[in-house]
């Protein structure tokens, strides 16, 4: 539902000193910020406690004051722990990146192995995927989570453990990324206003 502004011209008249108004200014009946709807919130409150002849047939006064008080309490919960989410998600994509950086070169070591006509039969075993033309693991951090687990008991089942990015590095790796993924997934859930 559309409200007219208060204050606002209708349609064809001239504010002072203004251009005429084609459409009338209308705005909904509830803000659309979260910060916004708790400042109205607790005006409604205030003056409900104020005016005390105020009723209505659903909900009373103190029950309206205790939700008022959750809602702010949670809103402000959820600000604090969302503002560490840029820094987590920036820890994950950090790790990711290494990761697709160690990915290449473990198909270069696949490659010689096994000749490059054979390497891409070889990839599933490191969870290695096919995306759009080439291989990677997958871009789906669940995904990811598993296809870590297959790339470490490749690397050491073809002898690859003792590589740069041997079984050391996908171990570290596997710990760093599942650290990061777990940070940036409950921040996320407790972001949300319960």
């Amino acid at each position: 539902m559309k409200v007219r502004k208060l204050f606002s011209p209708k349609d064809g008249e001239t504010p002072a000193g203004g251009t005429p108004v084609s459409e009338p200014i209308s705005t909904g009946n509830f803000p659309k910020k979260d910060a916004d709807f708790l400042t109205l919130a607790k005006a409604a409150d205030t003056k409900w406690a104020a005016t005390p002849a105020l009723t209505l047939l659903w909900v009373d006064e103190p029950t309206f004051k205790t939700w008022v008080t959750s809602y702010d309490t949670g809103l402000a919960a959820r600000l604090a722990v969302g503002s560490n989410r840029p820094s987590q998600t920036q820890t994950l994509a950090q790790v990711n990146k290494s990761i697709d950086t160690a990915v290449k070169d473990v198909k270069v070591y696949i490659e010689k192995k096994f000749k490059k006509a054979n390497a891409a039969a070889q990839f599933s075993r490191y969870g290695i995927v096919q995306e759009n033309k080439s291989y990677n693991l997958p871009k789906d951090n669940d995904k990811r989570k598993m296809a870590l687990t297959l790339m470490k008991d490749a690397i050491a089942a073809d002898g690859f453990g003792a590589e740069e990015f041997g079984t050391a590095f996908w171990t570290t790796t596997i710990a760093s990324f599942n650290t990061a993924l777990k940070t940036t997934t409950d921040t996320a859930k407790a972001s949300v206003i319960k």
